[in-house]
């Protein structure tokens, strides 16, 4: 059992207030999820103005907004502060304006794939940007936007289900990353080539060796949007048919790959083999828990700050449960990968001394949840 006796009233209150406040993220994510589950109920005709779109936003909440208490906890969270984006600065990325495919169906054995472009219709709102986290109480904060016209945008359809797509949210959750990395890397998931392309424009990237397992969609890439880049970025670039933990763990000794024909240093890697926080976690902790063996790569990991947060409310989560007197019982493995997680962070605390609210704090900066997440047995 987590044992929580040692700390005081005032420690107790500011513990339930970080409680509450998880709840609320919860709450207010299932808000925006709500109103894009709403948008796809809509005819199809397009909003016309930015009063049209809020009236649209809040009716498919549901809330009351005479309600002070409501009022307040979407000011807070600012819900309301939605932002008109420039649709031309998109417009001129860079992989926009030189990497434009023609529509394609394509038939690989059982699937069908279907590249092509979909559309962001004028006045819908959208998240556009990674999760921002207010470190004196945790609260997240979303990036809800919107274009005043219409936005085109790539993407590919695997048996009717969108596999991939280069959104906004897309180029700015990669841009930061793309900033800071130089020399050669290696990048786990290969998409529709977006940050691939990106780095390979800088002059200070060398090599990218690009790790895939999935065959099919080698192929596509190859087939329909290699070509389009510049000569000087195919050059950098080698796609590798591979698993991505298998060539992490056993494929680069250190800091050096080494193959039949390469024989270099890697500084740094990037890993996006997923598509939200949730399925995120076992290739997260799996990575994070395996860096050691190759010293001198840094890594980065595609919307790292959203992984966070959401381990950050599962270590919130169980502070509740201690509250509520859960112990050992309770924390049962079994053959679900998020439950094994949660009890193993539960023996990692169980094992810990709180003496005031400032020693749980102190476990929920992004830098100790790694740490923890790194120590997990």
């Amino acid at each position: 059992m987590i044992n929580l006796s040692k700390l005081n009233k005032e420690d107790l209150d500011l513990l339930n207030k970080l409680i509450e406040t998880k709840g609320d993220n919860i709450f207010v994510n299932s808000l925006y999820n709500t109103y894009f589950d709403y948008l796809t109920y809509l005819d199809n005709d397009e909003i016309s103005n930015f009063n049209e779109s809020k009236d649209i936003f809040l009716s498919s909440l549901g809330l009351d907004l005479n309600d002070k208490y409501t009022l307040n906890k979407l000011n807070e969270f600012e819900v309301l502060n939605v932002k008109e984006l420039d649709v031309d600065s998109f417009k001129k990325d860079k992989y926009y304006k030189d990497i434009n495919p023609k529509e394609v169906k394509i038939k690989i054995h059982q699937n069908t794939y279907h590249l092509y472009y979909k559309y962001y219709k004028p006045f819908n709102y959208f998240i556009y940007d990674e999760i921002k986290t207010k470190d004196n109480d945790y609260k997240e904060i979303n990036s809800l936007g919107y274009f005043s016209s219409s936005f085109k945008y790539l993407a590919l359809d695997k048996n009717d289900e969108t596999w991939m797509s280069i959104i906004p949210h897309e180029i700015n959750t990669m841009k930061e990353d793309i900033k800071k990395i130089n020399g050669n890397v290696v990048i786990y998931g290969l998409g529709l080539g977006y940050f691939i392309y990106l780095l390979s424009l800088k002059e200070e990237v060398n090599k990218i060796i690009v790790i895939e397992k999935d065959k099919e969609i080698i192929n596509i890439f190859k087939e329909y949007i290699f070509k389009l880049f510049n000569k000087n970025s195919q050059n950098k670039i080698i796609v590798k048919e591979d698993d991505a933990f298998k060539f992490n763990e056993t494929k680069l000794i250190n800091n050096k790959y080494i193959d039949k024909d390469i024989n270099i240093i890697i500084n740094y890697a990037y890993i996006d083999i997923y598509h939200n926080p949730l399925d995120a976690l076992p290739s997260y902790i799996r990575f994070i828990q395996n860096e050691y063996k190759n010293n001198g790569i840094t890594y980065f990991y595609w919307i790292e700050e959203s992984i966070i947060c959401y381990i950050r409310r599962i270590i919130i989560s169980i502070f509740e449960e201690a509250l509520s007197s859960y112990d050992d019982k309770d924390y049962i493995d079994n053959d679900d990968y998020l439950n094994n997680f949660i009890n193993k962070l539960y023996r990692y605390l169980k094992n810990l001394n709180f003496n005031s609210y400032a020693d749980i704090s102190s476990l929920l900066t992004k830098e100790k949840i790694k740490e923890i997440c790194k120590d997990l047995k």
